[in-house]
């Protein structure tokens, strides 16, 4: 598949997974794609765990079309491909540039990179930096998450969260068209442990939508949400409709998907973002703290080492 992608695993003189490859990878990969899906796998499994690391994703490609980076870098590889790495905290940079030459090869076609490395939970971002914070908020309710939660049930969470005084806003305007960052620490119970690749996409979902308002038909979407989160239809919609936390600007943020509904979150805004677990002082509740910023590009793309 040489002519498609090249993929580098992890040994001792190369210590990160590598690739390259003429076409992103989406989540239902044909063809080539799922022989290249296959080969990333593999070589993402010769990563060794490494206690008090974090994981560290990059996708890098000129191409600037829309995508939701956690996506790219964790859920259309599958999230079963990371837990052998039991990592506490995992993060993401995209970068809009060509990606960096692969080794030994003069071949200039490939216009999408992944790379994947185990870092010193200390070390900061590679290519962005923190700039305006735009929200903060501390402890914030979430209930238990698994890979099979929702996201309705986190925007809820965090709705409510928005509601009790637990989510501080810092800008006074909308805040478009940016390229944002987005860092979260979920506080679990003692001992919990989590792949958190499999539950990066519902959490982000979730916080990002809460920072937006539906701007759409509503009826149909607050009478599914309403019926699968227990609320009152009145409520629901209040919830959607309200621009009190805001900072993203109205959108239509969510509608009708088969018996169900589909979320639109601006999550493509994300550039550079942290999901940490960190244990409870006690056997409490699942909570949520973080932070919404804007980030500024800090230098040219360089591979992760």
């Amino acid at each position: 598949m040489g002519s498609f992608y090249v993929v580098l695993g992890s040994n001792v003189n190369h210590p990160l997974v590598e690739a390259w490859s003429a076409e992103r990878l989406p989540f239902e990969p044909k063809g080539w794609k799922l022989q290249f899906r296959s080969d990333v796998r593999e070589a993402l499994q010769r990563l060794s765990f490494v206690p008090g690391s974090t994981l560290a994703a990059l996708y890098m490609s000129p191409i600037t079309e829309y995508c939701d980076v956690e996506n790219i870098v964790f859920y259309n590889i599958g999230s079963a491909s990371f837990s052998h790495l039991r990592c506490k905290s995992i993060r993401f940079e995209r970068v809009c540039s060509e990606p960096p030459t692969l080794p030994n090869s003069a071949a200039t076609s490939w216009k999408h990179y992944l790379s994947y490395a185990l870092i010193n939970t200390e070390r900061g971002l590679t290519h962005w930096e923190p700039a305006r914070l735009l929200a903060k908020w501390e402890h914030v309710p979430c209930g238990v998450l698994t890979s099979s939660s929702k996201v309705a049930s986190v925007w809820h969470w965090f709705k409510l969260g928005i509601g009790a005084g637990r989510v501080q806003r810092l800008v006074r305007s909308e805040v478009l068209g940016t390229n944002l960052g987005l860092k979260v620490t979920i506080h679990v119970p003692k001992s919990t442990s989590r792949n958190l690749t499999s539950v990066i996409k519902l959490v982000f979902d979730g916080i990002v939508a809460a920072f937006s308002k539906h701007d759409g038909s509503i009826d149909l979407v607050a009478k599914r949400l309403a019926a699968a989160l227990g609320i009152d239809q009145q409520g629901l919609t209040y919830l959607l409709e309200n621009k009190t936390m805001a900072i993203l600007g109205a959108r239509s943020l969510v509608w009708p998907r088969g018996n169900g509904v589909q979320w639109n979150p601006n999550d493509d805004l994300l550039v550079a973002s942290e999901l940490s677990l960190v244990d409870c002082v006690s056997e409490g509740e699942w909570e949520l703290s973080g932070e919404l910023f804007e980030v500024r590009k800090i230098k040219s793309g360089t591979r992760p080492l």
